[in-house]
């Protein structure tokens, strides 16, 4: 039976929207299933747009250091906060990649992307 990622991925991010929404942003591994996800629940009162820059961000620097992505969710699906939370599932091999994934992550949410005019990029070393 194969996994609908789409759906899977907004029921993750609706669960960390209600229920761990004090975890900004973080990255787990979804044990058996080869893949890990990105969610993230920051505030971005202010400059909402900085969220959806980081998000990007994110997409781009795991996809250049040859993660695929498997799929993308937002909670709540309608309504003033509309998007406020979101998940990003990514294909894994082992513990090594999901720690990677975390590095990478944690560059982008610790920087200012979003917040300025500056976009310098993260190297995704290898």
């Amino acid at each position: 039976m194969s996994t609908n990622w789409t759906n899977r991925a907004r029921q993750i991010c609706e669960v960390h929207s209600q229920e761990d929404f004090c975890s900004r942003w973080g990255v787990e591994e979804l044990v058996g299933e080869n893949a890990a996800y990105v969610f993230n629940n920051a505030p971005h009162r202010g400059k909402l747009t900085a969220r959806d820059a980081q998000r990007d961000h994110v997409r781009e620097l795991l996809g250049r250091a040859g993660f695929e992505e498997l799929a993308y969710g937002e909670f709540p699906d309608r309504g003033a906060d509309e998007g406020y939370s979101w998940v990003l599932i990514f294909k894994t091999i082992d513990q090594v990649d999901v720690d990677r994934i975390h590095d990478l992550c944690q560059e982008v949410f610790g920087s200012e992307i979003g917040w300025d005019d500056s976009q310098d990029g993260i190297d995704v070393g290898g």
